[in-house]
């Protein structure tokens, strides 16, 4: 793979969707939470603002709360 060439084919007018994963604590307020991860890419000029960056709770378990946020 170091030796290899990487292109991208995607065309320019479609953007990539990106999305990860956080496990917070359990007892962390949900809506704060979500605040917090949505307001951390309103500075960065390579993530799009429309549509808007999206969190959702994807899992709960004993101990966390599974955040997926996605952006483009």
């Amino acid at each position: 793979l170091a030796n290899s060439q990487i292109s991208n084919f995607s065309p320019g007018h479609h953007p990539i969707l990106r999305v990860h994963i956080f496990k917070i604590g359990l007892h962390e307020d949900v809506e704060r939470t979500k605040k917090i991860m949505k307001d951390s890419l309103k500075d960065l000029a390579s993530i799009r603002q429309w549509p808007e960056p999206l969190v959702i709770v994807s899992d709960i378990t004993d101990s966390w709360v599974n955040y997926k946020l996605v952006y483009y």
